[in-house]
Order: structure tokens, then C-alpha cells, then sequence
């Protein structure tokens, strides 16, 4: 135990050594000292860091009362190359935060593979992105630079195909020929699986059939929408671990967190023996197998259990694993003092409660239970593991996924005492009135995650850490690029601009517009007008949008969705369509999000009109680009026309830019190597009705003549899915 840093951290907190092996930390303050803290005394959690001297050796064993806990963690090891499979998610859910996080901490991760690591990474979305799409490949500097830039690269587009991106991350690994190494796939979604095979059943049986338990799976849920529980199948299924990756601002530190704990494997094919007393272990409450596939550096094995013969007076262990240099064997004796299995003396004053290293073998023999009826897709398998657990959580007072936790608030009173403060809090099981401790065993403990446990010498039982309470901003981010809404304003973003350009349309009759253009990549964007009338007042918006790509079709109107034979209204609360070509999603009944195969992301906003005096307003629609970085230098259309154009402002030769005091836009269109166009804006604002703020903004009038490279009359077609170019020209 460092004395040093605890007291050096905590000067409040003093240290006691009362032996070789023993230390009392005490931590007293004054009243003043707790209302300085806050207004209900001492805010927040003491927390205790410790370690023990560790050698190359079988480690530490403890047996008391029957039960034995041996802890494993050497030092001085050399860790081993192994073989890493990175698959990562990149649908549609993930855009914005989500994907900035994981290119961030995949650069770091890249970076600190061992030179004699081979790997790969795949991104997924309803298909595949691949850097290397046919092996594995070594980790030089090189390698690793091109595939940090294939990760800096990917977009965020399209569904979930979970099964599809894992077996083919297996079928990588295959392609290596058969080594000692740890091979492993690390597998991040945010989400659930929305294409192609979506049962869970099935993709853990496609997975289990193709793995065969060759490599581990480690699966990283990213935020509060995943299905968990199909991450956990996943990896328990294949000798791996599930952890949640919750998404806040430190989700990148999350996750190399979790990569620091597999990234340097130690030992393989790890064997552990209890001799002679094979006869004395009782085999089904050995918490941990005793052959484990791998070792990581910085992790510490504990395994759990009970005896049936209690008069021994020796303990054996023996050890053996493949290490960097060779196999490695290690073999211990423990003397129990008496022969009544008392080795390690647990400390006095427990006032009848369960000893330690009971409540640990409990603690671990629960959550293996748990493990395993999550594993098996039997019902009376899984049904009598359950009470099992059950009967063990109520017994050794254990809040588990099984059990319930209930706190009466008018037992729990916290004061501020000369002695500290006091809280009183009662904890119930589901029913059967019996008072359960604050240990808890939350759901997300049941994946063999490497946990902090009190000191033996502690009356306390094992602790998990206290549970979080997260916020996820559900947010939608903000549309990087143009959009047209309202009766209907464009608004458009134009490099070299700190702020975009916006023009109205006006039309005298209804017309069927082009928005966006784009013959390189075979993409058409239109919209349909509707005209309202009121005395000597019109109104334009648009009712219906049709985009057409390659050889998919999708046309949205105010009333319903179509996408080739299938047809979807606007009532669900989420749903989806999927083409070969492009995934759509709908959400909150008003907003229809289209992703496309090359990362383009469109939104569709529906517009409820519920009473209107006026009679001039009527439900329609609004086009937003989301995320326009594959549009070609080709593009056109009302919108598409300024992705590849550049402008600059002059402004007024006096004063600053009014209404009456115009500044001058001067717009290069770098498409197709026109003039420079000329023409006078003023600040305005539009609303962004998705966002439901004003925009600021240059205002061009007169339906953004001089603006647009030909009058926007020249940018109708003669229906709404037309999907050729307006060739006319002025």
C-alpha cells in the first residue's frame, strides 16, 4: 500500500500501518468542515486505492471456512503479439458526436499497436467499408497511418448489419494461417440490427457456428439505444466481454479505457489446478473456469470456491500458460495453520455478519450464474439458473438484475454530528422484507469486466462502484448544409462565407422544381408545388419530394412514403425502408432521414398545419442536406448549384449593409468556370424550421436572380420524378 500518495492526496485523511499486512485509514471532519462541503455535510464518495506486492508466482490464495479465493496477477511478464479485428459502426445513428468520438479514440488505439500485432479494420453500416478486404495485415507504421486515415474517412450512413459485419470480420481472422496468438475482434455499434439478418437468435447462432471459439469478442455498446443484451449474448458466447459506452463528452476516453485492458495479452491458454485436493474442490462452485483463454496485462484474475472436505491441512496450486518466452508453470502450497481450513484470519468484530471471503465466492458464483443463463437459449435451462441466482442474491443480500432495491425516504435522515455524517437507509427485496445491503450487481456486471473489491481485511462486502445516472442528448445535430422550406425560402452555404445566402421562390402557378442535380453520381432531388389563395395573397410551398438514385425511386409526399412497391405513412413513431441503395428511417412522425451508399444524408421534415385563419397555410415539406461531402463538382439545381461554388462580400462603399445600403456578393462558380456572377444581397434571417431557430443570412431578391446561374423557371420539369437533367438554357 503507497501511504505516501493517499495521504498526499487527501491530507484529511491520515494512515495507520497497525502491521506488515494490515493499515487503518481514518477520516474525521469537523462540523465546519462538512458545511463547507455543502449544506448537507459531506458531498460525494471516499474513495480508497490500494495494491498488493506482486511477483512472478501462482499469486495469493485464502481459504476460510470452507472457502478459498485465489488471486492471480504477475508482474514482469512480457506481453504477446496478437491478432485485433476492428469493427466499427458507421449508420446513420452514429453521425456527428457519436463518429467524431470513435475516429478519435481509434487514432489513438492504431497508434499503440505493438509492431509484431497483425489487424484490420472494417466499418458497417447495411453493407461494408473496407480498408483491407481480403487479410490481415501487419502493424508497421505505415499500415497504421493509411488505416487512421480510412477511419478519419468514414461517414456516417445507413442501417445496422450486425450479422453480416461480424462474420465477416471472422472470416478476416481466418485468413491468417494458424498461430499461438490471442486473435480478437473488437466490435463497437451504437444501435440495433435493422438490415439484413435482424433476429438475435440467429446472429449469435450464425456467429457461434462461424467463430467455433477460435478468437474472443469484445462488444462495445456506444450509447443508450443498443441492444445490450444481444452485445452481451455476442461476447459471453465467445469467451469475450460486453462494456456500455456511455455517450458523454468523455465516451473517447471510455473507449481507449477499455482498449487498455486487451491491449497487451500476457498469457494464453492458461490452466489452473488445485492439487491433490481435486477430490475436496466442489466443481459447480468454482466461480471461474479454470482453463482461461487469455491474460491481459493490468487485469487480475480472481477465482472462487468451496470445499467439501474442511479438514486439509495443505492447499496446492499449480499454474501453467503460454507466454512470449515459452510455457510457464507456477506451483504453490498453502499450510492451513490448524487443518480446519482457517488460513487467513478474518478480522474481529464482524458483529455475526457474513465473512469475506464467503460473500466474494457468493458475489463471483452469482454473477457466473448470471453469465450463463444470459448464454443459453434453452427456457428451463435459463429458468433454473435464474432461481438459483435468485435464492443467492436474497440469501447473501445481493441487489441483482433478479432483485429489486427500494428506498423508503422517510428512513433516510442525514445530519451533520461532531462524529460525521449519519445517514440511515432502509433496503428491501422485492417483497420479502428482509433488510439487503447497498452491494449492488447491476446488469452490465454480468460480462467478467475487471471490478474493484475491498480489501480482505474489510467487514465490507465487494463493491462494484456506485451506479451513474446519464443524460444522452437525443439532439439531432446540426444540417452542415442547404435546405429549402417554408413558402418556400432556400438557403444556401457558400465556401469563403461566414454566414450562407438566401433567396425566396415565388411562383404564379405550380411548378415542379429541380433542387439538386448530380449526373457523376446518378442523383435527383425534386419538389412539387402547391399554391395557397387567400383574397389577394399566395402562398407557395412544397407538398411532395421525389429523389432518385440510380436504380432506387422514393417519393414523399405529406401524406405517405414510397420507396418502389412499398408504401409507409407518417404515423409511425419510428420505422424504416431499406434499398440496396439507400436507407430510410423515419422518426417522431416528421422527419424522414434518407442515407445513400456513397455517405450523402438527407433530411425530410413534415410540417403540420393544425388552424390557420388565414386559409394560406397548408402542410408541406422541407429538404434539408444533412451531410452533402459526395456531391460532385457536377452538381446543380436550385441548391446543388453552390455546393462547389466560392464567394466573397464587398460591402457598401459607405456605412454598414441595410436594406437600403446593399453589399455586393460576388459569387465564382467553380463547377463549370462561368463568369463571376455579381449580385446584391442584404442582411436577413430565415428560419430553420428542423432546428426551429432564425438563421442569419444574405438576402438576395427577386427569386435569386443573378444568384442562380439561370432564372430558377429554368430549373422546373415536367414531373416530380423526373430524373434527367433540365437542360434548358437561357
Amino acid at each position: 500500500m503507497n501511504t505516501v500518495s493517499i495521504v498526499q492526496q487527501n491530507p484529511l485523511a491520515t494512515v495507520k500501518r497497525t502491521a506488515s499486512n494490515a493499515a487503518t485509514i481514518n477520516y474525521s471532519l469537523s462540523p465546519r468542515q462538512q458545511k463547507d462541503m455543502s449544506a448537507r455535510g459531506v458531498s460525494g464518495r471516499f474513495i480508497v486505492q490500494y495494491d498488493v506486492e506482486r511477483g512472478q508466482d501462482v499469486g495469493e490464495v485464502q481459504v476460510v471456512d470452507g472457502y478459498f479465493v485465489h488471486y492471480f496477477s504477475p508482474e514482469g511478464l512480457k506481453p504477446l503479439n496478437k491478432n485485433i479485428m476492428f469493427i466499427l459502426d458507421t449508420s446513420g445513428s452514429m453521425y456527428g458526436t457519436k463518429l467524431t468520438q470513435m475516429k478519435d479514440a481509434m487514432t489513438t488505439i492504431l497508434s499503440q499497436l505493438r509492431p509484431g500485432d497483425y489487424f484490420n479494420v472494417l466499418g458497417f453500416s447495411n453493407f461494408l467499408r473496407y480498408w483491407k478486404n481480403e487479410t490481415m495485415v501487419l502493424a508497421t507504421k505505415d499500415n497504421i497511418h493509411k488505416a487512421s486515415e480510412f477511419v478519419k474517412n468514414l461517414v456516417a450512413v445507413g442501417g445496422t448489419n450486425i450479422n453480416k459485419a461480424i462474420l465477416k470480420g471472422v472470416d478476416l481472422l481466418n485468413s491468417l494461417s494458424k498461430n499461438d496468438r490471442p486473435s480478437m475482434i473488437v466490435f463497437l455499434t451504437d444501435g440495433t440490427p435493422t438490415a439484413g439478418i435482424t433476429k438475435s437468435s440467429d446472429i449469435t447462432k450464425n456467429l457461434q457456428e462461424a467463430n467455433s471459439d477460435q478468437y474472443k469478442i469484445f462488444t462495445l455498446g456506444f450509447g443508450a439505444e443498443v441492444d445490450f443484451t444481444l452485445l452481451q449474448k455476442m461476447a459471453l458466447q465467445n469467451n469475450g466481454l460486453a462494456r456500455r459506452i456511455y455517450a458523454d463528452s468523455d465516451a473517447a476516453l471510455q473507449l481507449k479505457g477499455f482498449y487498455s485492458t486487451i491491449a497487451d495479452p500476457l498469457l494464453s491458454e492458461l490452466k489452473i489446478d488445485y492439487l491433490p485436493l481435486r477430490e475436496a474442490v466442489d466443481q459447480e462452485d468454482l466461480v471461474t473456469t479454470q482453463e482461461i483463454d487469455t491474460f491481459y496485462s493490468g487485469s487480475e484474475l480472481i477465482l472462487a470456491g468451496r470445499l467439501k472436505n474442511n479438514a486439509i491441512s495443505v492447499f496446492e496450486t499449480s499454474l501453467q500458460g503460454q507466454g512470449s518466452t515459452g510455457v510457464l508453470q507456477y506451483r504453490s502450497n498453502t499450510f492451513l495453520a490448524d487443518g480446519t481450513a482457517k488460513y487467513f484470519k478474518e478480522p474481529t468484530g464482524l458483529d455475526g455478519r457474513i465473512k469475506f471471503t464467503e460473500k466474494l465466492w457468493a458475489y463471483l458464483t452469482i454473477k457466473g450464474i448470471l453469465e450463463k443463463s444470459l448464454k443459453t437459449e434453452n427456457a428451463t435451462i435459463k429458468a433454473e439458473l435464474k432461481k438459483r441466482a435468485l435464492a443467492m442474491s436474497l440469501k447473501y443480500h445481493f441487489v441483482t438484475p433478479l432483485t429489486s432495491m427500494v428506498v423508503v425516504k422517510p428512513d433516510e435522515v442525514t445530519t451533520v454530528s461532531p462524529a460525521g455524517p449519519q445517514t440511515t437507509k432502509s433496503y428491501y427485496d422485492g417483497g420479502t422484507k428482509s433488510k439487503v445491503e447497498s452491494t449492488s450487481l447491476g446488469s452490465d456486471d454480468v460480462v467478467g469486466e475487471k471490478r474493484s473489491f475491498s480489501h480482505p481485511g474489510s467487514h465490507a462486502g465487494p463493491s462494484t462502484g456506485s451506479s451513474r445516472s446519464r443524460s444522452v442528448d437525443s439532439k439531432r445535430p446540426t444540417p452542415s448544409r442547404s435546405f429549402v422550406d417554408g413558402d418556400p425560402h432556400l438557403l444556401v452555404f457558400i465556401k469563403g462565407l461566414s454566414k450562407p445566402v438566401c433567396y425566396d421562390i415565388k411562383g404564379k402557378t405550380e411548378k415542379i422544381y429541380q433542387l439538386l442535380y448530380d449526373p457523376k453520381i446518378d442523383l435527383t432531388v425534386n419538389a412539387k408545388e402547391i399554391l395557397r389563395h387567400h383574397g389577394n395573397q399566395t402562398r407557395s410551398y412544397f407538398n411532395a419530394i421525389a429523389i432518385t438514385y440510380k436504380d432506387a425511386k422514393l417519393v414523399i409526399s405529406t401524406k405517405e412514403i414510397k420507396m418502389g412497391s412499398k408504401t409507409v405513412g407518417w404515423r409511425h413513431l419510428h420505422a424504416s425502408l431499406q434499398h440496396s441503395r439507400l436507407y430510410l428511417e423515419i422518426s417522431q412522425k416528421k422527419i424522414v432521414t434518407i442515407t445513400l451508399d456513397n455517405g450523402l444524408v438527407f433530411d425530410v421534415y413534415l410540417h403540420r398545419i393544425h388552424f390557420n385563419s388565414q386559409h394560406l397555410k397548408v402542410n408541406h415539406l422541407g429538404f434539408y442536406i444533412i451531410n452533402g461531402e459526395s456531391l460532385s463538382k457536377y452538381a446543380d439545381g436550385l441548391i446543388g448549384q453552390f455546393h462547389h461554388a466560392r464567394a466573397k462580400i464587398l460591402p457598401p462603399l459607405t456605412g454598414k449593409a441595410t436594406d437600403n445600403n446593399p453589399a455586393t456578393l460576388i459569387l465564382q462558380d467553380t463547377r463549370l468556370n462561368v463568369e463571376t456572377r455579381k449580385v446584391l444581397v442584404r442582411p436577413g434571417t430565415r428560419r430553420n424550421l428542423l432546428l426551429d431557430k432564425k438563421v442569419p443570412c444574405w438576402h438576395v431578391r427577386n427569386n435569386g436572380r443573378n444568384l442562380l446561374a439561370r432564372v430558377y423557371t429554368d430549373y422546373t420539369v415536367p414531373y416530380v420524378s423526373f430524373s434527367k437533367a433540365n437542360i434548358v438554357r437561357t
